[in-house]
């Protein structure tokens, strides 16, 4: 299993850092995902999603005070869903891939 996660850390309009963790399967960087209407272009998006591969831990302590975790592959909802608690009912597939957008409000 080879998992890349990227940080981002952004201001809200109040000035609070806001922490979003992107997480993707790494043999899916580079590809285009259609279903439909939904596209998923990770192709041009690849520099959100492309960081460094983790383990477990690494991503456990990443996603630690964590506002938004974008997560696209099987094996990256895996090893979220492992650290913590998804609702798999909200994974969507997009070209037969499943993709999760989880928010901690």
């Amino acid at each position: 299993m080879v998992v890349v996660a990227k940080l981002h850390e952004k201001k809200d309009l109040v000035g609070n850092t806001r922490r979003i963790v992107a997480v993707c399967d790494a043999d899916l960087l580079g590809k285009e995902l259609k279903s439909g209407k939904l596209t998923l272009n990770l192709r041009n998006y690849r520099s959100f999603y492309e960081g460094k591969k983790v383990s477990p831990q690494e991503l456990s302590l990443m996603l630690k005070r964590v506002y938004c975790i974008n997560i696209v592959g099987a094996e990256s909802i895996e090893l979220v869903s492992s650290i913590i608690d998804l609702d798999s009912s909200k994974v969507v597939k997009i070209g037969g891939v499943p993709h999760l957008q989880y928010y901690k409000l």
